[in-house]
């Protein structure tokens, strides 16, 4: 599924670029992996192109994994120190 929305949006990309590169790349994708290239049935234009979206989802997860490297190092130290005290 990443793979077909990956393709998907890189095809949506290059049909919205002016030029003939950009229109013989994407009909190449689009004969690669047609099942991805192809609009949804039932499905409304995105206002925001998939590409977009992903690229503006990184930093948000980037901060979400920092986080939790941030509560694993806390808990850790906690175990630590009560690991110790239990000790002496």
């Amino acid at each position: 599924r990443q793979r077909a929305d990956l393709h998907s949006g890189i095809h949506e990309y290059l049909l919205s670029r002016p030029g003939e590169h950009f229109a013989a790349a994407a009909a190449a994708l689009a004969e690669a992996d047609p099942g991805a290239c192809q609009p949804k049935a039932g499905s409304k234009p995105a206002t925001t192109p998939l590409l977009e979206k992903k690229w503006t989802a990184v930093p948000r997860l980037q901060k979400k994994v920092l986080e939790l490297e941030r509560a694993a190092a806390q808990s850790a130290k906690i175990h630590a120190h009560r690991a110790g005290a239990g000790a002496g």
